[in-house]
């Protein structure tokens, strides 16, 4: 004995090129309506007030995100050139040291050098995989990084700005 499946509800059809669902237990009726009409403006109590747009003295009074702190270079409010150290490679590390406007130039090659010997030994570390290891013996030894910090220490302070001539 066969069992067969009730007739569906629910009746798929083609008009106008378009398919519509036609509900048969209503016998072709529209669904009942609400009692009470949707108000348009449903939520505009809810919805936050517009706040005018911020000051421009509120950019220095906000907190400083970190990504503001990554970037080296930066400038003061008269212009000048600031360099952000870190304490991995300054011995004076952390601070922020006004650059001598006839030294920017070299802070930036100095920079390119650096990127470029940093690209250079990856390069050279894949073709040569021996020279990993003095690598890592010179990262290692304390005596080597401490004299390199130094080194940059003595180098940030030759392209520093005296105290006694940001005054003047």
């Amino acid at each position: 004995m066969a069992v067969e499946a009730p007739p569906s509800r629910y009746r798929v059809v083609e008009r106008n090129r378009r398919l519509q669902v036609v509900d048969t237990w209503h016998d072709g009726r529209p669904p009942a309506t609400p009692k009470t009409p949707i108000p348009k403006n449903l939520g505009e109590e809810r919805r936050p007030l517009d706040r005018a747009p911020p000051r421009r003295d509120e950019a220095w009074k906000a907190p400083r995100k970190r990504s503001a702190r990554a970037m080296p270079m930066g400038q003061d409010v008269e212009g000048r050139t600031l360099l952000r150290t870190a304490s991995w490679w300054d011995a004076k590390g952390p601070r922020t040291v006004t650059l001598r406007s006839d030294r920017e130039p070299a802070v930036q090659s100095i920079g390119a050098l650096a990127l470029v010997a940093a690209v250079l030994l990856a390069v050279l570390c894949f073709a040569m995989p021996w020279l990993l290891i003095p690598a890592v013996i010179a990262l290692g030894n304390s005596r080597l990084r401490t004299r390199a910090r130094l080194g940059m220490a003595g180098l940030v302070d030759s392209l520093a700005q005296e105290a006694a001539d940001s005054g003047g």
